[in-house]
């Protein structure tokens, strides 16, 4: 009988808030089960026993009051452990994790550098930097933290990065890119002074909210560019945007 429900499950386990505790005393029983999802529920029960499907690949605890990453086995990819209460540092370790999804907890460090992580959000926690993370990340969404620096050396230590999304942090100047870099969102930090784009594949640079005073540079692949509620009176590009939203007392100069 219970083979007959995994099948007809198709191996995929999803909890919402309308089932009973008693719902989660039946899924533990269920160790072929490959995704599975508990959303608003208090999920002690199932983490102390996360070892044992070891056929798990995708792993959901959406508001289960979490205060701490829950240990897993070696073949997960996706772990979405999104508005729990899990705090101070922490190390994820996983061979195969690709996907991590932490938003809305109060993390302050994360370290998954063994791990060959593809896309990470940690937006709305408590970083004070950035996360140790290993090169293979593709996107980083590390919106509103408390980050006051990007690391000098980002173009080396993520060289495939194509999505950063930074605001509403601290951050009060820009490195240089990696090239592979198409969307850069930064608003609502402390960037002032010039700066000057390098990045050869942006698409899209969202840096409205900060103190800039002058932008130029290459500007040849942008299609979307917001950068309103600076201090700027000018930009300096060799094209302009699709897509322009600025303040109306600022000018368009071609050329840098």
């Amino acid at each position: 009988m219970l083979e007959e429900i995994e099948k007809e499950l198709g191996n995929r386990f999803t909890l919402d808030t309308q089932l009973s505790n008693a719902g989660i005393s039946t899924v533990i029983k269920f160790k072929r089960i490959v995704e599975l999802g508990i959303i608003g529920f208090d999920a002690i029960a199932i983490v102390s026993k996360l070892k044992e499907f070891d056929q798990l690949r995708t792993l959901r605890l959406e508001r289960c009051r979490l205060q701490s990453v829950p240990e897993i086995n070696d073949q997960l990819e996706i772990i979405q452990l999104m508005d729990n209460e899990i705090t101070g540092n922490l190390k994820i370790t996983g061979e195969k994790l690709l996907y991590i999804d932490l938003h809305g907890n109060q993390i302050e460090e994360l370290s998954v550098r063994k791990s060959p992580v593809k896309i990470l959000n940690l937006s709305d926690n408590e970083l004070g930097r950035f996360p140790d993370v290993s090169s293979t990340v593709l996107s980083l969404d590390l919106r509103n933290n408390q980050i006051e620096e990007i690391p000098s050396n980002i173009a080396i230590r993520y060289p495939h990065l194509r999505m950063l999304h930074l605001d509403g942090n601290h951050i009060t100047k820009l490195p240089v890119f990696p090239d592979s870099l198409q969307v850069l969102t930064i608003s609502r930090n402390d960037i002032s002074g010039s700066i000057f784009l390098t990045a050869s594949k942006l698409r899209r640079l969202e840096i409205s909210a900060n103190k800039i005073e002058r932008l130029s540079g290459d500007s040849s692949s942008i299609e979307f560019l917001s950068a309103r509620s600076n201090q700027l009176s000018s930009i300096h590009f060799d094209t302009v945007p699709e897509k322009l939203i600025l303040d109306d007392n600022v000018k368009v100069v071609f050329g840098h």
